[in-house]
């Protein structure tokens, strides 16, 4: 059985990884998160690691569409990173993202994004954003995990074949390797003897 601690607490370290890999590639990024706290809980370390690289950052959680577009405008990030999904219902979740990439499309945003995972993941929802591919191709991004190595993979989203690409690996501790196992493959790791 997997806990909401363990849950909070593998995300804060997929946000600290997530935020020095960032770190090396931008200097202004922009956190879209909603309200539910397993979402929160990697936007907010992801938030603090770039504070502590001196990147331009900003937070914003999701509330009015409107609001955030127009506060996106004034920010111009050079990557919009995505953090929501866990317990956003998956036509929620797809209604959520088409309304804020209609809107950036229509500002002409030049920037790159960044999805989490769980927008990869399983059905694969990003492949139901047919209708933007020529928008997001070239500049998108997503992570995953190779478990049984323990590390965290940077993916190249390709949208004219729907394949995912890894770019980066990003090796981490072993608590993080533990920890995501469990919480994303209910299984347990040990350290063995060789």
């Amino acid at each position: 059985m997997i806990s909401l601690n363990e849950e909070f607490k593998v995300r804060a370290l997929n946000g600290k990884v997530l935020g020095d890999l960032l770190a090396e590639q931008y200097n202004k990024i922009a956190i879209l998160t909603t309200k539910d706290a397993l979402c929160s809980s990697i936007a907010a370390p992801l938030y603090s690691k770039l504070i502590e690289k001196n990147k331009k950052v900003e937070l914003f959680v999701i509330e009015n569409l409107d609001d955030l577009i127009s506060k996106l405008k004034e920010f111009e990030p050079e990557v919009i990173s995505f953090f929501i999904g866990k317990n956003t219902k998956d036509d929620k979740l797809l209604f959520l993202l088409k309304e804020i990439l209609v809107r950036l499309k229509n500002l002409n945003y030049e920037g790159d994004f960044f999805f989490h995972m769980r927008i990869t993941k399983g059905t694969g929802k990003y492949k139901k954003l047919e209708e933007f591919k020529d928008f997001l191709n070239e500049r998108s991004y997503t992570y995953n995990f190779d478990f049984d190595r323990g590390y965290l993979k940077i993916l190249f989203i390709d949208f004219e074949t729907n394949e995912l690409i890894p770019i980066r690996e990003y090796p981490l501790l072993f608590e993080h390797t533990k920890l995501a196992n469990k919480v994303y493959k209910d299984r347990e790791v040990c350290f063995k003897e060789l």
